[in-house]
């Protein structure tokens, strides 16, 4: 299936700096459309966490969207989702350690192990929850075309 939703983010792609610290990444988001950061954070959050759990996602960079991408399964009808990874990140404490260093130093008190039932529940909902992700994502482009510019 052909990733319509895809060719909503990628003109933002490079613009967007995940390689950095949380105000670094707020910084680069900040003139983007909300909607459009949700459905590139959402995408690169499923990216991460399929290929590797949450564990995975919170040590490496991207995990600096994780609100971002919760928030945008949430707009894309995948509450469930969105939920299990709004859970996941509390188990970093609150507020949320956007700083990649501050999510590594909660990590090292985590075992890994403690991640698996919401890697589980992540791999079940984001195949099938609202048709799953690519489905949600590509609904959710069509609406903001038919909307028209932000």
């Amino acid at each position: 299936m052909q990733q319509d939703y895809w060719h909503m983010i990628e003109p933002f792609w490079e613009a967007i700096n995940v390689d950095e610290d949380g105000e670094a990444y707020l910084v680069s988001v900040a003139d983007i459309p909300t909607a459009l950061v949700h459905l590139h954070a959402a995408h690169l959050a499923q990216s991460e966490i399929c290929n590797g759990g949450f564990a995975q996602f919170f040590q490496n960079y991207g995990g600096v969207l994780a609100p971002e991408a919760a928030a945008g399964f949430a707009v894309m009808g995948m509450t469930s989702t969105a939920k299990i990874l709004a859970e996941a990140s509390q188990m970093l404490g609150t507020p949320y350690p956007r700083d990649w260093r501050a999510r590594h130093t909660q990590l090292d008190a985590i075992p890994v192990e403690k991640f698996d039932r919401f890697d589980s529940q992540f791999y079940d909902l984001i195949e099938t929850e609202a048709d799953g992700f690519q489905c949600a994502a590509n609904r959710f482009a069509q609406k903001l075309r038919q909307q028209g510019p932000a």
